[in-house]
Parts: structure tokens; sequence; C-alpha cells
């Protein structure tokens, strides 16, 4: 397995930047050099070009790292490095969650654990001697990049030939053009990510036997092609490969003899990065996605090609979710007429407030939110003040943008506790759930995709 050793930082922070500060993005510029050479979308990605840009800081102090004197009285340092192992890639694709959301503190934990993307204390001038920056919009676009990449490879691999066509649209003015178009990522306002991932596909020399270039006779060719363009992008400026000689026993002689070896070396973070993943791609490596709904991670597993989830804490909070589950449909449906439905899959939009919903089957319409908790809290529970209020609080958003009325907790031991804001009931302790009749409709619909899916389930 290849590594890499990547310098770090004594400590890092994360810290939003004013325009204003002039004389601090002049000095910044200096040292920016690598990464506009990682050839970004520079219009979008060179710092300080919005109003208030995030930014993470490394620190750095080369006297703090003294450890004693040399002979003629030279400072001797020790170096803070990280060696990191070629599957780091998949730790750097999982910094945005399976919605295309990429968190600030997840891209500073990364850094704060691997270090900087491109700058390392040593191989660049620092800042007044002290610091080295790089900007988040910077990160978060090579993350969705990678991301985007990873996405198309799983459903390629998995052979999801729908799911591929909303990405890959053929051009309406040129037949002999797709477009590669994945959006995901800057509809999120705070990835700051102020364009698309889009890529042109020529087909002018691709194998089409209908000669009319349907995408299921070419669908092949255009993910290899898109791997081609963006890895060669890539891969091009930022490493080398050298020749060095080598040592090998020899075959017909008692002693050693030497040949040469191929060997590439690492710009930086960000180039191991990515040519750790183009390796994987090159090799065909089996993709994985974590079947726990609450991490959704890729992973691959040399062990086990078919395994579910990418780690032991996956698989026991999968197990005790679905203990709740199937609690809850014990507990809470009695009528036939209703449907409990995980809230992450409705797309009824980004809710993230609540882990389920009752929804009437026959309109579809959402009568109620469901909390689930693991513990056995109740009344008496040191905590439940603060879930009393956190159901409330979110409740009565939902209220009053979609009308929804009803909110259920049910613990592990299956105790059940009603909320009701036109009743002003907010947390009391219920046998049941109420009668459908007596449970408020709201404007809240499930989608009609969601629905067929789960009718085609219950089959």
């Amino acid at each position: 397995m290849n590594k890499f050793i990547n310098k770090t930082y004594q400590q890092y922070r994360l810290i939003k930047i004013n325009k204003r500060a002039s004389d601090f993005a002049v000095g910044f510029s200096e040292y920016y050099d690598a990464v506009i050479n990682t050839k970004t979308d520079q219009k979008v990605h060179l710092p300080f070009n919005e109003k208030e840009q995030e930014i993470i800081v490394g620190e750095f102090e080369v006297l703090k790292l003294k450890t004693g004197t040399g002979p003629s009285g030279e400072i001797i340092i020790k170096e803070p490095e990280k060696e990191l192992t070629e599957d780091i890639f998949f730790n750097f694709i999982n910094l945005s969650d399976d919605k295309g959301k990429i968190s600030s503190f997840d891209i500073y934990s990364f850094a704060n654990r691997y270090g900087l993307l491109v700058n390392q204390p040593f191989n660049i001038k620092l800042f007044k001697e002290k610091y080295h920056f790089e900007t988040l919009s910077f990160w978060r676009y090579e993350i969705a990049l990678m991301h985007s990449l990873i996405k198309t490879y799983s459903n390629y691999q998995n052979e999801n030939i729908e799911e591929l066509k909303k990405i890959f649209i053929k051009d309406k003015k040129n037949f002999l053009e797709f477009v590669y178009l994945d959006n995901t990522y800057s509809k999120f306002e705070e990835n700051n990510l102020k364009s698309n991932i889009k890529l042109n596909i020529d087909l002018h020399d691709m194998i089409s036997p209908s000669g009319n270039f349907l995408f299921e006779e070419i669908y092949e060719q255009l993910v290899v092609r898109v791997f081609y363009q963006i890895l060669n992008e890539r891969l091009r400026q930022t490493s080398h490969t050298i020749v060095t000689e080598v040592e090998e026993p020899g075959k017909f002689q008692n002693r050693n003899q030497r040949w040469i070896n191929f060997k590439t070396e690492n710009k930086d973070l960000l180039n191991f990065i990515w040519s750790s993943f183009a390796s994987f791609i090159q090799k065909k490596g089996k993709i994985n996605i974590c079947k726990n709904n609450r991490c959704n991670k890729y992973f691959s597993s040399q062990k086990f090609t078919r395994a579910k989830f990418h780690s032991n804490q996956c698989r026991a909070a999968y197990a005790r979710d679905a203990k709740m589950w199937e609690l809850a449909q014990i507990k809470l449906i009695k009528d036939d007429n209703l449907l409990i439905i995980d809230e992450r899959v409705t797309g009824i939009g980004k809710l993230r407030t609540f882990d389920a919903l009752i929804v009437n089957e026959k309109n579809d319409k959402v009568l109620a939110m469901v909390e689930f908790s693991f513990s056995d809290i109740d009344h008496k529970s040191m905590k439940w003040n603060y879930m009393k209020k956190k159901i409330s609080k979110n409740l009565n958003d939902l209220y009053k943008i979609n009308k929804v009325n009803h909110a259920f907790l049910i613990n592990k031991n299956g105790k059940l506790f009603e909320w009701d804001i036109k009743k002003k009931i907010y947390g009391n302790e219920v046998k049941k759930l109420p009668e459908t009749k007596n449970l408020n409709q709201s404007d809240l619909t499930i989608d009609k995709t969601i629905r067929q899916l789960i009718d085609f389930n219950k089959k």
C-alpha cells in the first residue's frame, strides 16, 4: 500500500475573513500558487473573491520544535508530520454527506488530523513566518468533484442506468455531445460553490452499434471519458514519475542484481488523495455504501466484497434502528390506512427534525411526526426537559409552515408520549396512538415517487 508523509502544523483554526482586509489578502496570495496550479475554476475559488470567505489556518512556530543544538550550534528540530495510506481518499470523499452538504467543522476535523491539502510548512513560505491558509470553497470544490465521481462510479458498477441518465445529459444543439452535469453540491448555500460540476463530452470517437448514440449503448464509454478527462487534469500538473535503481534477488546468480523501477512522487496531500482515488478506479475496486441510513458513507472492503457496513458502530446502530422501527410499527400503526416512513426518504424536503412521519395512505398527507429514543427516557429522566423543548420547538416550526399538529416520542421500552399543538399537549404519556379521525391532516404531502417505491416494496 502506498504511503505519503504530510507535514503538519501545531494547531489549526477555522475563521472568516472579510474582503476589506486587503493587506491580509495580499500576503496570502504570495504562496497561493499551489491552489491555482490545481486547475480549479479560478473565478470561483481564488481567495477573497467573495465579501466573506471561510478559511482554515495552520499555525506553525519553528522555534517551538527545537529539540537541541548541533556541534556547530545549529538548531535541531523535529518536523511534525502525519503518515497517510492510500485509503485516505475515502475519508476525504465522505466529508460530503449523501445529500451533498459539506460541513465546515468536518473539514476542520479532517485538516486537524491529516493536515492541509496543498500547503506544508518548510515547503512554502509562511505568511508572517507563522501561518498558512486554505479557503474552504477550494476544499469543498475538490470534495464535491470526487464525491460526484464516486457516486457515478457506484451507479456504473451497479448498472443504475436511470441514475446515470440524470447527470449525463444529451446536448440539444449538438448531436455528438453530452454534458456531465451535477448540481447536487452548489444548491447548498453554505457550501459556497457558485458553479455546478460540469464537463462537456465529445462523442466523435465513441462506438454506437445503432449509430444513434443511445445512452444504453454508450454509457460505459461516457463514464470512462469523464474519469479520463478529470483525473488527467488533476494529476498532470501535480505529480511526476521518476526512474530509480532497485536491487532484486538474482534468478541465476547467488547475489542480488540491479534493475529499474518507476516511482511516482506526490507533491502534496491533495495530489496523494487524487492519485490514490485514480488507482482505485483503475483497478476497478468494489465500492460499497454503508447500509446504515444515518451514515450512507462510501467504503471498500478487501476481505468482504459484500460488506454492508463501513464500521462496527454502523452495524450496531443499524440493528438498534431496526428494533425501534419494529417497535414503532407495533405501537403506532393499528389502522390499515396509516404508514410510518423514514423522514429522510420522503422527498418532501430536508426537514431532518424528526426520525419518521405517519402518513395517511389514502391521500399521502402527513398526520404526525415521530421521534425515536434509544433510551428509556420518560418524565422522570434528567434529559426529559431538553427532549420536551426540542420536540415542541420543531413541531411548532412545522405547524407554522405546514400545519403539522401532532408529534409522538417512543422510547426503547415502547412508552409513547404525545404532542398536540391545538390542544396544547406537550409530552403527555399515552397508551396508544389516537384514532386516525382525531389526527389533524397537515399540508405536507410525500413525493409520489417515494409512494410508488413503498407500494412496490409492500408487494
